[in-house]
């Protein structure tokens, strides 16, 4: 008992410590930074919404920050005198073509200060690579390469599967296009299912296209071909087609940066992290004024029950629009939808709520982010205006309920083995 107490005192004082250090330690952005930009993991539509925060956020007292701050604090960054550029190492890219989008304009216009963003990655991945477009200058490693091959849906089924083990599942749905039961009924993709997936598959890879043509000026023949082709694979054959600039190693590369920064040879180069930029000066909103528009995030699953971080709680969303609804001073109300659907119950009470704001007079809108299927579509209909973005997967409109059956596997599968 003793020994478990002196460990919690232990704990609680490293915790109470942390905080105190992370209150006074910020990091320090003097002259001639340059934020290195790393993309490596998920980030929320809303600051700090997510499933599990992590041990090390808590000792740090870090916010987990959204992709909104991320590019907030490049736009910030365009007209702070200490920041000079911004070294993208986009390799192991964990978000979305869409919330690329989003950082996509925050870029140009850190590029239209005037100062550099450059791109080096021993490998890029497709999406990787789309990011690294947005850079001035984009170097490789020399043994490297860009997995530039398209865009592709793979969808396992496994009915056949489940039949040899003994389980069957009961599937019932409403919706010609709703094919989440697919892969238990069937054992390939439907007509409708391939026509979807087609669909979407070719926007997405159309929006790919444009962009890169675009920002590097390559030709479009050229660069379908080299897709095609799985040419960029090899980073000469990319840097004669136009894809990259430099094949250097990454020692070099970060001399390219000081000799930019015209810095000697034994300083070092100031790199600082979004998180730590956003550590040195926090963003701030102004939540003063009377007059207010509501922004409300709808990020994650659908369910019903208490809310929890990074899902989207039907009670816990009608306590909040209710809220709204009451406040005089909230003007508009913008539904931000990233959701792949889920509870139609809960979706329903949502709609409901956000029709209720609606007859009170203050309009609704809603605009989808990377997801906005099934109930994610659904409750955006209680908008009376929805806006889209370019790559925004929508639809999936239907119902669907599955059982699973296992008699056969416990009367006859695994009984025919107890001896």
């Amino acid at each position: 008992m003793l020994l478990a107490i002196l460990v919690i005192f232990l704990i609680l004082a490293g915790i109470g410590s942390s905080f105190y250090s992370a209150g006074k330690d910020k990091p320090d952005v003097k002259a001639n930074t340059v934020i290195r930009l790393k993309l490596d993991k998920n980030l929320p539509e809303l600051t700090n919404n997510v499933g599990n925060v992590g041990f090390e956020n808590l000792m740090d007292q870090k916010k987990i920050l959204s992709i909104h701050d991320y590019a907030d604090l490049i736009v910030r960054a365009a007209s702070d005198k200490n920041i000079k550029g911004i070294y993208l190492e986009p390799g192991n890219m964990a978000v979305s073509q869409t919330k690329r989008e989003i950082l996509e304009d925050a870029l140009k216009k850190f590029r239209e200060s005037g100062k550099f963003i450059y791109s080096y990655s021993e490998y890029y991945t497709g999406p990787a690579y789309h990011l690294a477009t947005l850079a001035d200058e984009i170097a490789i490693f020399p043994n490297g390469g860009i997995d530039l091959r398209g865009a592709a849906a793979i969808v396992p089924h496994f009915k056949s599967l489940s039949e040899k083990i003994g389980v069957n599942f009961e599937t019932y749905f409403a919706g010609k296009f709703k094919s989440a039961t697919e892969p238990f009924r069937l054992d390939h993709m439907s007509d409708a299912n391939k026509l979807q997936t087609h669909s979407y598959l070719q926007s997405l890879y159309g929006e790919i296209l444009h962009d890169i043509i675009k920002n590097r000026s390559i030709d479009s023949m050229a660069l379908e071909n080299v897709i095609n082709t799985y040419a960029a694979r090899n980073a000469q054959v990319a840097k004669e087609n136009g894809l990259v600039d430099k094949i250097i190693y990454e020692d070099e590369m970060l001399q390219h940066i000081k000799d930019k920064l015209g810095l000697e040879d034994d300083e070092d180069i100031n790199f600082i992290s979004l998180d730590d930029y956003y550590q040195s000066k926090p963003l701030k909103n102004n939540y003063s004024k009377e007059d207010k528009i509501a922004v409300v995030y709808a990020e994650g699953q659908i369910h019903d029950g208490s809310q929890q971080s990074g899902t989207i709680s039907g009670d816990q969303y009608v306590k909040l629009l209710r809220k709204i609804r009451k406040d005089d001073d909230v003007k508009a109300v913008v539904l931000r939808v990233d959701s792949p659907g889920g509870s139609a119950l809960a979706s329903e009470k949502i709609w409901r709520e956000l029709k209720l704001i609606q007859e009170k007079g203050i309009p609704v809108l809603a605009s989808m982010g990377t997801y906005a299927a099934s109930g994610g579509y659904y409750i955006a209909s209680g908008a009376q205006y929805i806006e889209a973005e370019p790559t925004t997967i929508t639809g999936s409109i239907g119902v669907f309920i599955l059982f699973p059956k296992v008699n056969e596997l416990l009367n006859d599968k695994l009984r025919s083995g107890v001896h």
